[in-house]
């Protein structure tokens, strides 16, 4: 599979759909799934990461974030090579991490990534 559709109603819509970059369920939530709906949940992801390309415009970014938070994601993590920044979007607001940080997240317990190490091989332009 070479991009993960989720089915959803974002804010404004009655029913819509995205794929980030990468997204996450739970197996619970997997589990929860008829077998069909698997290859496209009709629901948002827990966890959904967007990379940032040069051509992404703010305003469509911040649209994805609100959709995915209204839609009940629990964590969207937005990554930008060009800055070396992770930001952690969640209910309680956001946090972004930079040069020499660790990125962790409550909803991703045991998880840790050292930002440095993260971009080690992007280079600067």
């Amino acid at each position: 599979m070479t991009e993960w559709r989720f089915y959803f109603a974002p804010p404004g819509a009655d029913w819509g759909s995205l794929a980030p970059d990468v997204g996450y369920l739970s197996r619970e939530a997997l589990d929860a799934l008829t077998p069909g709906d698997a290859e496209e949940p009709p629901c948002a992801p827990e966890i959904a990461v967007e990379i940032l390309s040069p051509d992404d415009r703010r305003k469509d970014v911040e649209w994805k974030i609100a959709a995915y938070l209204h839609g009940g994601t629990r964590l969207v993590v937005v990554a930008d090579a060009r800055r070396r920044t992770v930001i952690a979007y969640d209910g309680s607001g956001r946090r972004e991490f930079g040069a020499g940080e660790v990125f962790s997240h409550d909803a991703l317990p045991g998880f840790a990534l050292a930002l440095d190490a993260l971009f080690a091989g992007v280079f600067r332009g």
